[in-house]
């Protein structure tokens, strides 16, 4: 089971109506009843799914206080907020004065009622008025400058509730975000402008702290894993692969590889990019670190390549909101007969997205076989079939963007490229259309690839974060 869906979201549930009601009881101690009862039934929906953090029903200025203050104790990731009935303004405004600017925002338009009746009484009118409520909120929200989305439904649809755990999902991802390191190592590649990148924007805008990480750095880190471990790494390489290198290379690779997991390690990262074409890397390292460490990939961590931050950051919203892995992939070209867009890149790639694992081989790195010390180390491997979903984070001058997309993997004949792992994928529409909105959308080449359907949750993080989208279908 993925860390997805073993560890629940936070969600700071307020739920307000007006004080009045309770004041008067003008409908009498039944109806107040009843909607206690529908609180218990939403508290007991979210907690399938989510750590609900509630005070009750909020009625005034100093409960709505001690609400947000027991939320923000207890490090919620979302605030869902449902006005049950009509209810006043003041106490939400009075909790947004100590609510946090960055904590994601749900406003829900809630109805008790499967069907409305065919008449209402004025109670049963009364208690189906948590739309107005919700409205009056709106104004107040916008007003207040803050981002919030909106679900709409009765307590009754599973779609709905369903619909409230991606949001919260997201929201973790993007509080996980913000508490992210990246390394970039060393620095961005020159020839490739969309990947440079505005540190202090990625930190203050998307959350991640960027650290930068020298080539004499990794050398040092890998010249300090003894030979045993190294010897211990390449048996278990032996073992489970196909190797079709030279035994000298094997083992540079293998110092180098392990030598960037310590790295990972050492500086406690979530994600890097590494400039894997820099002179001085291969250089010093006689190659580049091509070979899959478990100790990376197990822990959630991913790899990004050419010193592409953006893609980098891309993955790791991609590991964090699926729990899937995640492949660093580039538009190779294209086949409109076919339908088609041939995908892949070289070096550290995560082996998991392999579509059969003893077919894997251990082959020279094609790009610098002969140009380095030793012929490299990369393995290589066919990717599985089934849904894909693609996402590329792109700089927007003055936000981010991402891109989202979805096709097919679909199967492939024996192998369609040496030298590089790959897949082909069949786009949700044409290949001329999808190539067009991208290039629209200002996408680069690299993208984030996991398997499955994750078009709905992405866009919900990215309206959580108040990030561009364009989605691609």
């Amino acid at each position: 089971m993925s860390e997805v869906e073993t560890v629940k979201p936070k969600i700071g549930l307020v739920i307000m109506a007006n004080e009045w009601f309770w004041k008067y009881k003008m409908f009498g101690s039944d109806f107040l009843e009843l909607i206690n009862k529908d609180v218990d039934f939403i508290n007991s929906k979210l907690s399938e799914f989510a750590e609900v953090i509630t005070t009750g029903i909020i009625l005034n200025e100093e409960q709505a206080l001690e609400a947000i203050k027991e939320i923000k104790n207890r490090g919620a990731d979302l605030l869902l907020i449902c006005p049950i009935i009509w209810t006043s303004d003041i106490p939400l405004i009075e909790m947004l004065k100590e609510t946090p600017g960055d904590i994601p925002m749900i406003l829900w338009f809630y109805s008790p009622y499967e069907k409305l009746p065919s008449r209402l009484s004025v109670r049963d009118f009364i208690r189906a008025t948590g739309p107005v409520g919700a409205l009056q909120f709106s104004n107040v929200l916008k007003r207040e400058r803050r981002n919030f989305s909106v679900v709409v439904g009765t307590k009754y649809e599973e779609s709905l509730f369903r619909e409230i755990h991606s949001y919260a999902r997201a929201a973790r991802t993007v509080k996980e975000l913000r508490k992210s390191k990246l390394g970039l190592l060393p620095w961005r590649y020159p020839d490739i402008a969309n990947t440079w990148c505005d540190e202090f924007k990625i930190t203050t805008r998307l959350g991640p702290k960027v650290i930068r990480i020298s080539v004499t750095e990794l050398f040092k880190a890998s010249q300090s894993i003894s030979d045993e471990e190294v010897s211990l790494f390449v048996n278990r390489l032996r073992e489970n692969f196909e190797v079709e290198v030279s035994d000298r290379s094997l083992y540079v690779s293998a110092r180098a590889s392990l030598g960037l997991a310590k790295v990972f390690n050492d500086y406690g990262l979530d994600a890097i990019a590494i400039q894997d074409l820099d002179d001085e890397l291969h250089s010093l390292l006689k190659t580049r670190p091509c070979l899959y460490v478990p100790s990376i990939f197990e822990r959630g961590g991913v790899v990004g390549m050419e010193g592409d931050v953006h893609t980098a950051i891309a993955m790791l919203i991609l590991r964090r909101l699926t729990g899937q892995p995640v492949l660093f992939a580039e538009v190779y070209t294209f086949d409109e007969s076919e339908n088609v867009i041939l995908m892949g890149h070289t070096t550290m790639l995560d082996i998991n997205v392999a579509k059969n694992p003893k077919e894997i081989k251990i082959i020279p790195d094609c790009e610098y076989e002969k140009f380095d010390e030793v012929e490299g180390a990369y393995m290589y491997f066919i990717c599985k079939e089934g849904t894909v979903t693609m996402l590329s984070l792109v700089d927007d001058v003055d936000n981010y963007r991402l891109i989202i997309s979805k096709g097919e993997s679909i199967p492939i004949d024996g192998v369609k490229t040496e030298g590089y792992s790959h897949l082909l994928v069949r786009p949700t529409i044409q290949v001329e259309e999808f190539l067009k909105e991208a290039a629209k959308a200002g996408a680069g080449q690299h993208w984030a690839i996991a398997y499955g359907d994750h078009v709905a949750i992405l866009e919900k993080f990215a309206e959580l974060v108040g990030l561009n989208k364009t989605v691609i279908l």
